[in-house]
Protein backbone atom coordinates (compact mmCIF):
# COMPACT_ATOMS: atom_id res chain seq x y z
CA UNK A 1 0.00 0.00 0.00
CA UNK A 2 1.19 3.74 -0.65
CA UNK A 3 0.35 7.02 1.08
CA UNK A 4 -0.14 10.48 -0.91
CA UNK A 5 3.56 10.68 0.93
CA UNK A 6 4.46 8.62 -1.89
CA UNK A 7 3.93 11.11 -5.08
CA UNK A 8 6.91 11.59 -6.91
CA UNK A 9 7.67 14.50 -9.69
CA UNK A 10 9.93 12.89 -12.43
CA UNK A 11 11.25 14.10 -15.80
CA UNK A 12 13.71 13.05 -18.92
CA UNK A 13 14.89 15.32 -21.82
CA UNK A 14 13.06 14.79 -25.12
CA UNK A 15 14.52 13.82 -28.56
CA UNK A 16 11.69 15.69 -30.07
CA UNK A 17 9.21 18.38 -29.21
CA UNK A 18 6.39 16.36 -27.96
CA UNK A 19 7.79 13.19 -28.08
CA UNK A 20 6.96 10.79 -25.08
CA UNK A 21 10.63 9.86 -23.27
CA UNK A 22 10.31 7.81 -19.94
CA UNK A 23 11.10 9.67 -17.37
CA UNK A 24 14.62 9.20 -16.01
CA UNK A 25 15.42 11.62 -13.38
CA UNK A 26 13.83 12.12 -10.10
CA UNK A 27 13.35 15.18 -8.47
CA UNK A 28 12.59 15.45 -4.63
CA UNK A 29 10.05 18.05 -4.59
CA UNK A 30 8.02 20.39 -1.94
CA UNK A 31 5.04 21.46 -3.94
CA UNK A 32 4.34 21.64 -7.52
CA UNK A 33 1.58 23.17 -9.76
CA UNK A 34 1.26 21.23 -13.36
CA UNK A 35 -1.82 21.45 -15.08
CA UNK A 36 -3.59 21.42 -18.13
CA UNK A 37 -6.12 24.04 -19.04
CA UNK A 38 -8.48 24.44 -21.85
CA UNK A 39 -9.79 28.13 -23.46
CA UNK A 40 -13.06 27.76 -24.87
CA UNK A 41 -14.67 29.97 -27.28
CA UNK A 42 -18.31 30.42 -26.74
CA UNK A 43 -20.96 31.63 -29.73
CA UNK A 44 -22.01 35.35 -29.32
CA UNK A 45 -24.46 35.56 -32.08
CA UNK A 46 -28.24 36.44 -31.64
CA UNK A 47 -31.00 34.68 -32.21
CA UNK A 48 -34.53 34.27 -30.67
CA UNK A 49 -34.88 32.14 -27.65
CA UNK A 50 -31.28 32.27 -26.98
CA UNK A 51 -30.59 33.14 -23.53
CA UNK A 52 -27.27 31.91 -23.46
CA UNK A 53 -24.48 29.62 -25.46
CA UNK A 54 -25.98 26.56 -26.93
CA UNK A 55 -24.18 23.50 -26.03
CA UNK A 56 -23.11 23.03 -29.49
CA UNK A 57 -21.66 26.33 -30.00
CA UNK A 58 -19.00 26.04 -27.67
CA UNK A 59 -15.19 25.16 -29.40
CA UNK A 60 -12.23 24.10 -27.37
CA UNK A 61 -9.42 26.69 -29.47
CA UNK A 62 -7.10 26.32 -26.57
CA UNK A 63 -4.89 23.57 -24.84
CA UNK A 64 -2.19 24.52 -22.35
CA UNK A 65 -0.12 22.54 -19.98
CA UNK A 66 2.08 24.61 -17.85
CA UNK A 67 3.19 24.98 -13.75
CA UNK A 68 5.75 25.06 -11.05
CA UNK A 69 8.08 22.46 -9.57
CA UNK A 70 9.31 24.05 -5.83
CA UNK A 71 12.55 21.82 -4.29
CA UNK A 72 14.60 22.61 -1.29
CA UNK A 73 17.91 23.23 -3.10
CA UNK A 74 20.14 20.11 -2.52
CA UNK A 75 23.69 18.39 -4.28
CA UNK A 76 22.79 15.72 -6.80
CA UNK A 77 19.33 15.72 -7.85
CA UNK A 78 18.83 19.47 -9.73
CA UNK A 79 21.01 19.06 -12.33
CA UNK A 80 18.59 18.12 -14.91
CA UNK A 81 16.89 21.85 -13.80
CA UNK A 82 19.69 23.80 -14.22
CA UNK A 83 20.20 22.17 -17.91
CA UNK A 84 16.39 23.25 -18.59
CA UNK A 85 16.82 26.60 -17.35
CA UNK A 86 20.19 27.04 -19.90
CA UNK A 87 20.31 24.85 -22.38
CA UNK A 88 23.89 24.24 -22.26
CA UNK A 89 25.89 21.15 -19.79
CA UNK A 90 29.49 20.53 -19.87
CA UNK A 91 30.56 17.95 -17.06
CA UNK A 92 34.44 16.57 -15.95
CA UNK A 93 36.35 14.73 -13.48
CA UNK A 94 37.74 17.32 -11.03
CA UNK A 95 41.60 17.09 -11.15
CA UNK A 96 42.56 15.34 -7.79
CA UNK A 97 38.91 14.80 -6.47
CA UNK A 98 37.27 11.53 -5.22
CA UNK A 99 35.00 10.89 -7.66
CA UNK A 100 33.91 14.39 -8.05
CA UNK A 101 32.20 15.59 -10.68
CA UNK A 102 31.77 19.32 -11.71
CA UNK A 103 28.78 20.26 -14.14
CA UNK A 104 28.88 23.84 -15.72
CA UNK A 105 25.59 25.45 -16.75
CA UNK A 106 25.23 27.95 -19.44
CA UNK A 107 22.77 29.97 -21.42
CA UNK A 108 22.76 28.02 -24.92
CA UNK A 109 22.81 29.67 -28.36
CA UNK A 110 19.77 27.36 -29.50
CA UNK A 111 16.41 26.54 -28.70
CA UNK A 112 15.88 25.19 -25.24
CA UNK A 113 15.70 21.54 -24.63
CA UNK A 114 12.17 19.97 -23.55
CA UNK A 115 11.22 17.46 -21.63
CA UNK A 116 8.88 14.83 -20.60
CA UNK A 117 7.88 15.55 -17.15
CA UNK A 118 5.63 12.83 -15.16
CA UNK A 119 3.63 13.31 -11.75
CA UNK A 120 2.37 10.29 -9.88
CA UNK A 121 -0.44 10.78 -7.36
CA UNK A 122 -1.39 8.00 -4.89
CA UNK A 123 -5.10 7.70 -4.49
CA UNK A 124 -6.21 8.46 -1.02
CA UNK A 125 -6.77 5.82 0.94
CA UNK A 126 -4.26 3.67 -1.13
CA UNK A 127 -3.37 2.00 -4.33
CA UNK A 128 -1.30 2.46 -7.80
CA UNK A 129 0.26 5.85 -8.35
CA UNK A 130 -1.83 7.14 -11.27
CA UNK A 131 0.39 8.95 -13.22
CA UNK A 132 -0.08 12.99 -15.74
CA UNK A 133 2.67 12.97 -18.24
CA UNK A 134 3.20 16.23 -19.70
CA UNK A 135 4.98 16.48 -23.50
CA UNK A 136 7.54 19.26 -24.81
CA UNK A 137 8.12 20.94 -21.09
CA UNK A 138 10.72 24.10 -21.35
CA UNK A 139 11.36 25.72 -18.22
CA UNK A 140 10.46 29.26 -18.43
CA UNK A 141 11.63 30.95 -15.68
CA UNK A 142 13.82 29.91 -12.09
CA UNK A 143 13.03 31.57 -9.07
CA UNK A 144 16.68 30.28 -6.73
CA UNK A 145 15.57 31.85 -2.85
CA UNK A 146 18.43 31.54 0.23
CA UNK A 147 17.41 32.81 3.57
CA UNK A 148 19.38 32.23 6.70
CA UNK A 149 18.09 29.54 9.07
CA UNK A 150 16.19 27.54 6.17
CA UNK A 151 17.80 25.58 2.72
CA UNK A 152 17.63 27.67 -0.03
CA UNK A 153 14.86 26.85 -2.72
CA UNK A 154 14.32 26.50 -6.54
CA UNK A 155 11.03 27.50 -8.07
CA UNK A 156 11.22 26.16 -11.67
CA UNK A 157 8.18 27.19 -13.78
CA UNK A 158 7.43 25.18 -17.01
CA UNK A 159 5.23 25.65 -20.11
CA UNK A 160 4.76 22.88 -22.66
CA UNK A 161 2.64 21.29 -25.42
CA UNK A 162 0.06 18.64 -24.39
CA UNK A 163 -0.63 15.78 -21.96
CA UNK A 164 0.20 11.87 -23.31
CA UNK A 165 -2.59 11.08 -23.08
CA UNK A 166 -1.72 6.90 -22.98
CA UNK A 167 0.38 7.18 -19.99
CA UNK A 168 -2.76 9.88 -18.25
CA UNK A 169 -4.40 8.70 -15.54
CA UNK A 170 -3.97 4.87 -16.33
CA UNK A 171 -2.44 3.57 -13.59
CA UNK A 172 0.73 2.94 -15.36
CA UNK A 173 3.76 5.14 -14.12
CA UNK A 174 7.66 5.33 -13.85
CA UNK A 175 9.59 3.65 -11.06
CA UNK A 176 11.79 6.77 -9.24
CA UNK A 177 15.20 6.23 -8.14
CA UNK A 178 17.10 8.74 -6.34
CA UNK A 179 21.05 9.35 -6.12
CA UNK A 180 22.30 7.80 -2.91
CA UNK A 181 24.27 11.06 -1.67
CA UNK A 182 22.44 13.88 -2.21
CA UNK A 183 22.60 16.64 0.80
CA UNK A 184 20.77 19.79 1.49
CA UNK A 185 22.44 22.92 0.69
CA UNK A 186 23.40 25.56 3.28
CA UNK A 187 25.41 29.16 3.63
CA UNK A 188 27.36 27.40 6.37
CA UNK A 189 30.74 26.89 4.55
CA UNK A 190 29.26 29.11 1.73
CA UNK A 191 29.86 32.95 1.29
CA UNK A 192 28.38 35.44 -1.00
CA UNK A 193 30.52 37.95 -3.36
CA UNK A 194 29.26 41.21 -3.93
CA UNK A 195 32.23 43.30 -6.59
CA UNK A 196 35.40 43.05 -6.90
CA UNK A 197 37.02 40.80 -9.55
CA UNK A 198 36.24 37.66 -10.38
CA UNK A 199 37.22 35.24 -12.57
CA UNK A 200 34.48 33.25 -14.34
CA UNK A 201 34.39 29.86 -13.71
CA UNK A 202 36.01 26.84 -15.91
CA UNK A 203 35.05 23.26 -16.69
CA UNK A 204 37.02 22.11 -13.72
CA UNK A 205 37.10 25.32 -11.71
CA UNK A 206 34.86 27.39 -9.85
CA UNK A 207 34.77 31.40 -9.95
CA UNK A 208 36.95 32.93 -8.07
CA UNK A 209 38.68 36.41 -6.57
CA UNK A 210 36.14 39.46 -5.93
CA UNK A 211 35.23 40.92 -2.30
CA UNK A 212 33.19 38.59 0.07
CA UNK A 213 30.23 40.11 2.22
CA UNK A 214 28.64 39.33 5.71
CA UNK A 215 25.74 41.36 5.66
CA UNK A 216 23.66 40.07 3.58
CA UNK A 217 20.72 38.06 5.20
CA UNK A 218 18.30 36.82 1.67
CA UNK A 219 19.29 36.31 -1.59
CA UNK A 220 17.25 35.64 -4.37
CA UNK A 221 17.85 35.21 -7.98
CA UNK A 222 15.58 35.21 -10.87
CA UNK A 223 16.40 33.86 -14.44
CA UNK A 224 13.68 34.20 -16.77
CA UNK A 225 14.07 32.95 -20.53
CA UNK A 226 11.35 35.16 -21.98
CA UNK A 227 10.06 32.13 -23.84
CA UNK A 228 7.60 33.47 -26.43
CA UNK A 229 3.47 32.57 -26.50
CA UNK A 230 3.36 31.52 -29.87
CA UNK A 231 3.15 28.19 -31.97
CA UNK A 232 -0.66 27.38 -31.53
CA UNK A 233 -1.20 26.99 -35.48
CA UNK A 234 -4.12 25.54 -38.03
CA UNK A 235 -4.15 22.21 -37.60
CA UNK A 236 -2.45 21.47 -34.65
CA UNK A 237 -5.20 20.60 -32.65
CA UNK A 238 -5.01 23.67 -30.20
CA UNK A 239 -1.64 22.35 -28.89
CA UNK A 240 1.57 24.16 -29.79
CA UNK A 241 3.17 22.48 -32.97
CA UNK A 242 6.83 23.66 -31.98
CA UNK A 243 9.80 24.45 -29.41
CA UNK A 244 9.08 28.08 -27.80
CA UNK A 245 11.76 30.20 -28.88
CA UNK A 246 13.84 32.71 -25.52
CA UNK A 247 13.82 35.85 -26.22
CA UNK A 248 15.46 38.48 -24.46
CA UNK A 249 16.72 36.96 -21.20
CA UNK A 250 16.12 38.75 -18.10
CA UNK A 251 18.22 38.51 -14.77
CA UNK A 252 16.64 40.32 -11.82
CA UNK A 253 16.75 39.66 -8.15
CA UNK A 254 16.89 40.78 -4.76
CA UNK A 255 19.55 41.14 -1.62
CA UNK A 256 18.58 42.19 1.65
CA UNK A 257 21.67 43.51 3.96
CA UNK A 258 21.98 44.73 7.31
CA UNK A 259 23.23 48.33 7.13
CA UNK A 260 26.63 48.15 8.74
CA UNK A 261 28.42 51.14 6.47
CA UNK A 262 27.39 53.12 3.22
CA UNK A 263 28.87 50.67 0.77
CA UNK A 264 25.90 49.26 -1.04
CA UNK A 265 24.38 52.98 -0.73
CA UNK A 266 27.33 53.84 -2.86
CA UNK A 267 27.35 51.74 -5.29
CA UNK A 268 23.41 52.08 -5.86
CA UNK A 269 23.75 56.18 -5.83
CA UNK A 270 27.20 55.32 -8.44
CA UNK A 271 25.79 52.95 -10.76
CA UNK A 272 28.31 50.45 -10.27
CA UNK A 273 29.03 47.27 -12.17
CA UNK A 274 29.15 44.22 -9.36
CA UNK A 275 30.01 41.19 -9.90
CA UNK A 276 27.87 38.59 -7.77
CA UNK A 277 28.50 35.13 -6.97
CA UNK A 278 26.48 32.79 -4.51
CA UNK A 279 28.32 29.73 -3.21
CA UNK A 280 26.70 26.89 -0.50
CA UNK A 281 27.60 23.61 -0.01
CA UNK A 282 26.57 20.29 1.22
CA UNK A 283 27.08 18.88 5.32
CA UNK A 284 30.25 18.29 6.96
CA UNK A 285 29.53 14.56 5.69
CA UNK A 286 31.86 15.17 2.73
CA UNK A 287 35.01 17.46 1.50
CA UNK A 288 33.78 20.84 1.44
CA UNK A 289 33.64 21.24 -2.27
CA UNK A 290 32.34 17.54 -3.25
CA UNK A 291 28.83 19.02 -2.47
CA UNK A 292 28.93 22.21 -4.31
CA UNK A 293 26.34 24.63 -5.90
CA UNK A 294 27.71 28.01 -7.18
CA UNK A 295 25.84 31.02 -9.19
CA UNK A 296 27.64 33.68 -10.82
CA UNK A 297 26.14 36.68 -12.91
CA UNK A 298 29.38 38.28 -14.18
CA UNK A 299 27.83 42.54 -14.06
CA UNK A 300 24.96 43.33 -11.48
CA UNK A 301 23.66 47.00 -11.02
CA UNK A 302 21.48 48.03 -7.64
CA UNK A 303 18.32 49.52 -7.98
CA UNK A 304 18.09 50.85 -4.55
CA UNK A 305 17.29 51.57 -2.14
CA UNK A 306 17.97 54.00 0.70
CA UNK A 307 18.00 52.33 4.37
CA UNK A 308 14.72 52.66 6.39
CA UNK A 309 14.87 52.67 10.02
CA UNK A 310 11.89 51.37 11.93
CA UNK A 311 11.72 51.20 15.77
CA UNK A 312 12.70 48.06 17.37
CA UNK A 313 14.32 46.59 14.26
CA UNK A 314 17.94 46.44 13.18
CA UNK A 315 18.27 49.05 9.74
CA UNK A 316 18.43 47.10 6.85
CA UNK A 317 18.22 47.77 2.79
CA UNK A 318 16.59 45.95 0.44
CA UNK A 319 18.37 45.91 -3.00
CA UNK A 320 17.35 45.21 -6.01
CA UNK A 321 19.30 44.04 -8.99
CA UNK A 322 19.46 43.35 -12.99
CA UNK A 323 22.01 41.58 -14.09
CA UNK A 324 23.46 42.54 -17.49
CA UNK A 325 25.84 40.93 -19.69
CA UNK A 326 29.91 41.83 -20.24
CA UNK A 327 30.63 41.48 -23.77
CA UNK A 328 33.51 43.53 -23.69
CA UNK A 329 34.74 40.64 -21.97
CA UNK A 330 32.73 37.80 -23.84
CA UNK A 331 31.28 36.21 -20.67
CA UNK A 332 27.99 34.68 -20.16
CA UNK A 333 25.24 36.59 -18.23
CA UNK A 334 24.89 33.84 -15.94
CA UNK A 335 27.00 30.98 -14.59
CA UNK A 336 25.96 28.02 -12.35
CA UNK A 337 28.50 25.15 -11.17
CA UNK A 338 27.16 22.11 -9.60
CA UNK A 339 29.96 19.71 -7.72
CA UNK A 340 28.67 16.12 -6.72
CA UNK A 341 29.52 12.38 -8.11
CA UNK A 342 26.94 12.43 -10.51
CA UNK A 343 29.26 11.79 -13.78
CA UNK A 344 26.35 12.71 -16.24
CA UNK A 345 22.60 13.93 -16.16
Amino acid sequence: MTTQLDSFVGMTKETAFGTYVAPSKFLTFTDESLDQKFTWNDATGLRPGRRTTAAFQRTLERVMVDGDITMEANTAEQGIIWEALLGARADALVAGGTATYQHLYTPAADYLPTYTIQKGIPPLGGGALIPFTFLGMQCKTLVFDAKIDVPPTIKATFDGQNIYPALTGSGIAATPAYPTVNELLTYVGGSIIVGGTVTAPTGTTLATGGTSVAQIVDASVTFDNALDSGGITLGGGGARTRALASLLTKISGTLTAEFRDATFWNAYNGAQRLALVLNFQGSITEAALNNYLQIYVPIIVLDGEMPKIKAGSIVTQSLGFTGLQDTVNGLNPFYVVQRNKVATY
